[in-house]
């Protein structure tokens, strides 16, 4: 059996407690991004990778929460930003973290009217392990479909995920 360390299913996020291990299995559903950082702070999520790439779904949360509350663009944009340092704060010397909310804030300024799109491909095209920041940035040029395929299943031979 494959245990993943989070999943993303129906816009929201799913992280495996962490804290309960090895004795007990048990997925905790995170549809905020302030429940998010505390996870994260909390330790719930833990390893350098699935810290960064949890980050980054909080952040897609706090921008799906953040367009359906506000309509105004500047709002938006200067809440999300704040959303960005809050999960920064939660766990300050995490480079994976500060880099994944770092890419998603470009990703997010690439066409700001309407991200979501954007974000939620950023992210897809991550699997939800990596050994290291080197194996992200690989993932964040522009390629096209088949490019990210291929990319996709050379590292799945590389890790489990």
């Amino acid at each position: 059996m494959i245990i993943h360390s989070l999943e993303w299913k129906d816009n929201k996020l799913y992280l495996l407690d962490q804290t309960r291990l090895p004795g007990t299995y048990v997925y905790l559903e995170y549809s905020d991004y302030l429940k998010v950082a505390d996870a994260i702070k909390n330790l719930v999520v833990r390893g350098a990778p699935a810290i960064g790439i949890a980050a980054a779904y909080g952040m897609l949360l706090a921008y799906q929460n953040l367009s359906r509350d506000c309509q105004d663009i500047a709002t938006i944009e200067k809440r999300f930003l704040y959303a960005a340092d809050t999960m920064k704060m939660a766990r300050p010397t995490a480079v994976n973290l500060f880099w994944a909310v770092d890419e998603m804030i470009k990703v997010f300024k690439i066409d700001g009217k309407n991200p979501i799109k954007n974000l939620k491909m950023y992210i897809n095209q991550c699997p939800s392990s990596f050994h290291s920041i080197a194996t992200l940035k690989q993932l964040t040029e522009p390629i096209n479909k088949e490019e990210a395929t291929k990319m996709f299943e050379k590292i799945k031979k590389e890790i489990i995920i």
